[in-house]
């Protein structure tokens, strides 16, 4: 009989629901994933909201080392085979991530990184960062959601002793009707977690610069702000443009009712500057409803969306690229249904969470030496 393999998974989970959260909850408890896996769970907890996330207080200090003492002891309790853990790579949370990767090295443990974050490239100039990147991934099971990014953020760091895997995020699939829109007004749909770097005030400039040029278009924004003043600058850039008429705050959206945003919408708009930008769920599940994206040209979305094909890429700084991408869906119909159907065709062919539990179960038997 084959031993099974012991995982001790080190992530967070919901709350508070992002990318990173969503996907490691889907990975946690898949069963096929997790098929003849001995599975443990440490769950990596600072804050239960969004508003909470990037935050450094007395309380999360005092959770942080409480947890590096949890951590310690959970490693001698059941001394797993490997620890998949979602490092983050870049920032405040990189120094802290390092520690908890320093306690896991001294118990002689093998790391599954899934990366979902960019940044390593552009900091790993410097000497001393680069270091530390070598150390941390040295002797490890990488995944990364990008094809490109992994060459330019991990095997840039020429490492012999590393495993690496491109495994793209998948969301689940919804069965919905399409219906004729009965309304002439083109619908946007921006939805995301609301702060600056994706583009929030940057999207509310180009849909005033829109109106000047353009009738016959209303925006909805879904998303939780992660701070207050966010809410207020937004709705006040909103009076200021007049675009009270043809935008609508929807506020934080889960489960069917995101769905029926996606569904009632026509096309997505994701003028994203995130420097840490990287396979963003929402271009996923907007392609699984059939709309064309209108998105930015940054981290892996041109490896999702080809322009012309399933969308319309613009530089994230391109204002006046977005006004014109979005005139054009407008005046151009047949092309924007055309569009969307080929998004579609492709989040079946690729990103469904079949296509994620697959890739990811294929991982497990290929590189975790007791499965082989």
């Amino acid at each position: 009989m084959t031993e099974k393999v012991t995982i001790l998974y080190f992530i967070q989970l919901p709350p508070p629901v992002h990318g990173v959260s969503s996907i490691n909850e889907f990975v946690y408890n898949n069963k096929l994933i997790n098929e003849n896996i001995n599975k443990h769970l440490l769950e990596i907890k600072f804050s239960n909201d969004i508003t909470e996330l990037r935050k450094t207080n007395l309380l999360k200090i005092r959770l942080f080392f409480k947890l590096l003492l949890q951590l310690d002891r959970t490693l001698k309790q059941i001394d797993p085979d490997y620890v998949y853990f979602s490092i983050m790579p870049v920032g405040k949370g990189f120094w802290r991530d390092l520690l908890f990767v320093r306690q896991i090295r001294k118990r002689g443990v093998r790391l599954i990184y899934h990366l979902h974050n960019r940044g390593i490239e552009q900091r790993s100039g410097n000497f001393i960062l680069r270091k530390l990147y070598r150390y941390v991934f040295h002797d490890s099971i990488v995944i990364h959601l990008s094809e490109k990014l992994l060459t330019q953020e991990i095997l840039s760091l020429k490492l012999e002793t590393i495993q690496t895997v491109v495994v793209p995020n998948g969301v689940p699939r919804i069965n919905f009707r399409s219906y004729e829109n009965q309304d002439p007004s083109t619908r946007l749909l921006f939805i995301s977690n609301l702060f600056p770097a994706k583009g929030i005030f940057e999207l509310l400039h180009i849909m005033n610069d829109l109106q000047k040029e353009q009738a016959g278009f209303r925006l909805r924004i879904a998303g939780t702000f992660w701070r207050s003043k966010y809410r207020v600058k937004m709705k006040g850039m909103i009076d200021r443009f007049g675009l009270n008429e043809v935008i609508s705050l929807e506020g934080p959206v889960y489960g069917d009712e995101k769905w029926k945003l996606y569904q009632d919408a026509d096309v997505l708009i994701f003028p994203s500057q995130f420097k840490e930008e990287c396979f963003p769920l929402v271009v996923l599940e907007a392609m699984q409803f059939g709309l064309p994206v209108i998105a930015s040209r940054i981290g892996a979305i041109p490896e999702i969306v080809e322009h012309g094909v399933h969308g319309l890429l613009i530089h994230p700084a391109d204002r006046a690229g977005f006004v014109k991408a979005i005139k054009e869906i407008i005046s151009q119909k047949d092309q924007m249904q055309k569009m969307g159907l080929a998004a579609r065709k492709k989040y079946l062919e690729r990103y469904t969470e079949t296509h994620l539990e697959n890739n990811l179960r294929n991982l497990y038997d290929h590189y975790l030496t007791h499965l082989r």
